[in-house]
């Protein structure tokens, strides 16, 4: 029997095989399934690589949260009638306080400088001090890549917090970058 559409199948097409053509379902009984399991692979490939950049990107938001906080602390020990000699200690422990994916970031430095404002850079030993820079990392945990046994990268994140003194008052401003 002829399904409607192939009536002329037989006369035109030399690869025409009676009850074997290219509409017969019998010779596909486990393509589906093997496509459904490629198809599902790649899926939870895409959602894992998806999961695993959202937690990254959210680590990394945490780590500057945290160097934020040390910077900040800093600059405000290089107030008056605060003594400059603890803002290193200070700073060191204002940026620990903060945690990333419930793990205690690791201070990595704390460096007294100066803040050049014309070409925005911060000049570590420049003194009088006026800025502090703080840089914190920390390796994420439970990412699902480490399954398949890639290392999850270190991450950094650095601020500097600096005193700006306004030249026509005594007003003191704390200035954050990244």
């Amino acid at each position: 029997m002829l399904h409607r559409g192939m009536a002329g199948a037989r006369e035109g097409n030399p690869d025409y095989t009676p009850g074997g053509g290219p509409m017969d379902m019998r010779s596909r009984k486990g393509t589906i399934a093997v496509l459904v399991a490629v198809l599902t692979t790649g899926l939870v490939a895409v959602s894992a690589v998806s999961l695993d950049t959202n937690r990254l990107l959210s680590f990394r938001n945490e780590l500057q949260f945290s160097a934020d906080a040390g910077a900040h602390a800093g600059a405000i020990q290089l107030l008056e009638p605060n003594d400059p000699t603890y803002t290193a200690d200070t700073a060191a422990a204002y940026a620990a306080c903060y945690k990333a994916m419930q793990t205690v970031v690791q201070v990595d430095s704390v460096e007294l400088g100066g803040w050049d404002d014309f070409n925005n850079q911060f000049l570590p030993g420049l003194t009088p001090f006026n800025a502090v820079r703080v840089v914190v990392s920390q390796r994420p945990t439970g990412l699902l890549i480490s399954h398949f046994g890639v290392n999850s990268p270190r991450l950094r994140a650095r601020a500097v917090g600096w005193v700006q003194t306004d030249s026509s008052a005594t007003v003191r401003k704390v200035i954050l970058a990244q």
